[in-house]
C-alpha cells in the first residue's frame, strides 16, 4: 500500500468465520485490497470527523460478544476523492451509518453498488468466502470506513 488512504466497509461478522492468521493470510499479495484493524468480541461504534460519520471497529473487555468486527477497504488516489467518497456514502445513508447484508453488495442489490471505487471490495468479499465459507451469506458490513492516513 502507498499512500495510506483507504474506503470501504466495517465487517461483521461471527467469530468462527475470523480464521486463524485471517489478516495476514487475505493482505498476502495485495495491492490495492486491506483488510485490517480485527476486533475479536467487538462492536461497531460511529466516529464524527470533519462532519463526515465513519464506522469504527471497538474491543469490549469485559464480554464476550461472539462477534469480530474488521475493516475491508480499497486504496483511493487522494485526500480529496477519500473524503468525497465517505461525504457521498453519509449523503446515501441520509447522515446515518449504511448497514446491509454482505450478500446484499455481493448480489449488487446494494445503493453502494453504484460507486464505481467500491467495485473490487466484491473481490475482497469472495476472498474472504474462500477463507472462510458461509461468510457472505453470514457477515454484515457498515459503510463507510476510512483511513485517512497510514494503517
Amino acid at each position: 500500500m502507498t499512500n495510506g488512504l483507504y474506503v470501504g466497509f466495517r465487517v461483521e461478522v461471527t467469530n468462527k468465520y475470523i480464521v486463524r492468521n485471517f489478516i495476514r493470510r487475505f493482505n498476502s499479495g495485495q495491492k490495492t485490497l486491506q483488510v485490517s484493524d480485527l476486533y475479536k468480541d467487538g462492536k461497531i461504534a460511529i466516529e464524527k470527523t470533519d462532519h463526515m460519520l465513519i464506522a469504527r471497529g471497538q474491543k469490549i473487555d469485559k464480554s464476550d460478544t461472539g462477534l469480530a468486527n474488521f475493516a475491508a477497504l480499497v486504496e483511493v488516489g487522494d485526500y480529496n476523492e477519500l473524503e468525497r467518497l465517505v461525504k457521498i456514502i453519509n449523503v446515501l445513508g441520509n447522515d446515518r451509518l449504511i448497514r446491509e447484508r454482505v450478500y446484499s453488495f455481493i448480489g449488487g442489490k446494494s445503493i453502494l453498488n453504484a460507486i464505481p471505487q467500491l467495485a473490487p471490495l466484491k473481490d475482497a468479499f469472495v476472498k474472504i468466502e474462500r477463507l472462510a465459507p458461509g461468510f457472505i451469506k453470514a457477515g454484515w458490513y457498515y459503510a463507510p470506513e476510512a483511513i485517512f492516513g497510514q494503517i
